[in-house]
């Protein structure tokens, strides 16, 4: 009768022991499950593209700028103050025509002095040649000697030289004054003036900026090591940052000849086919000329792509997780880069626009 009631409380004890058991397998059972589904909550959402196989361009890109072949840099050739200013930027321009008038007053005054100057000199050219006229005929008659013939005749050379030198100075106020007026040497836009009436301007400062409208063209600078690939003619598809959402195509105009020391680049210009009304110098723009054209290539989005010194890689996501996948990369456009060597295939889903946290085994979800 003793041992009953301890047997009812062991096996009492045990049954709890049993059932905390199973409560704590219950919990951390719900606790894994739990923080599965808060990982997967939890794991960051990728956008992704899928590999596929196709023809792909091998393009060169580059940028630079819209840029008039014809153009003048215009500057007054005579020193002074504008009393005029005729043309503002947008003016469209006739050869010959007068874009301003320097000041003429000290011009003309100084002609007036030269022509002053010059008159005196021509009547002493005068009083020289009848003296030595006079002494000549003096000496025939053996009444001077010939020392001083040979003084009058030195004195009519001088007085001759005298009138050469201010007939040059004179043509040379006369031209200054006919170079106070600023004229266009060819005709077209302005796009750029730099004084106002008033101002002070010296000889040789570039007052007018002319173009020729029409052989507008778009230069880029392209790097030393892409230049080799681009010959006249190839077609170019370029982007104009004016005109958004508009594609222009365009061939190769040339290439210039000529590396730059300091950015190892070299000019290529682009003529386009149909140019924008409204074109005009200065406006950026992005070029992609295409060199060649794979037709059955495997290619990766641009935006999936990293490229590196040694190659090119992107993340694949495969059931679930990121795998960092090393390829080497071929010809490429703005749609595209060849997969040369690697392993990747046609179907592989790739990370678009991969952010800077992402990391090679990671759990992810691709978004919808």
């Amino acid at each position: 009768m003793g041992t009953e009631p301890a047997r009812a409380g062991l096996e009492t004890g045990k049954g709890a022991k049993m059932k905390t058991w199973k409560w704590g397998a219950v919990a951390a059972v719900v606790a894994v499950i739990t923080a599965v589904t808060l990982s997967g909550l939890r794991a960051p959402e990728v956008t992704v593209a899928t590999l596929k196989r196709g023809p792909v361009t091998d393009a060169v890109y580059a940028t630079g700028e819209a840029r008039a072949e014809r153009r003048a840099e215009i500057s007054p050739e005579q020193s002074g103050r504008l009393v005029e200013v005729l043309v503002e930027a947008g003016d469209t321009v006739a050869a010959g025509a007068v874009l301003a008038r320097v000041e003429r007053a000290s011009l003309e005054l100084g002609r007036a002095m030269a022509e002053q100057s010059l008159a005196r000199a021509r009547a002493a050219l005068t009083e020289a040649r009848r003296d030595r006229e006079r002494k000549q005929a003096l000496r025939g008659q053996n009444v001077i000697a010939v020392a001083e013939l040979d003084s009058a005749r030195r004195n009519e050379e001088k007085a001759l030289a005298d009138l050469r030198r201010l007939e040059s100075a004179l043509a040379l106020e006369q031209d200054k004054l006919g170079k106070a007026e600023v004229t266009s040497p060819m005709a077209g836009l302005v796009v750029a003036r730099a004084a106002d009436a008033g101002e002070y301007v010296s000889a040789g400062k570039s007052l007018f900026t002319v173009i020729d409208p029409s052989t507008i063209l778009i230069a880029v600078d392209v790097d030393e090591t892409q230049v080799a690939k681009i010959r006249a003619g190839q077609a170019v598809t370029v982007t104009i940052d004016a005109y958004p959402g508009r594609r222009f195509e365009g061939k190769v105009a040339r290439v210039v000849p000529l590396v730059s020391n300091l950015t190892r680049t070299a000019e290529v210009r682009i003529a386009l086919t149909e140019p924008p009304e409204g074109l005009t110098e200065g406006m950026s723009a992005t070029v992609n000329v295409v060199t060649r054209t794979i037709p059955d290539a495997i290619t990766a989005p641009r935006d999936a792509v990293t490229l590196t010194d040694d190659g090119a890689w992107l993340f694949t996501v495969k059931d679930g997780r990121l795998q960092r996948v090393e390829f080497r990369p071929g010809a490429g456009d703005d749609s595209g880069i060849e997969v040369l060597e690697g392993p990747l295939t046609a179907g592989d889903l790739v990370v678009l626009d991969p952010a800077e946290d992402l990391e090679e085994g990671m759990r992810v979800r691709v978004a919808k």
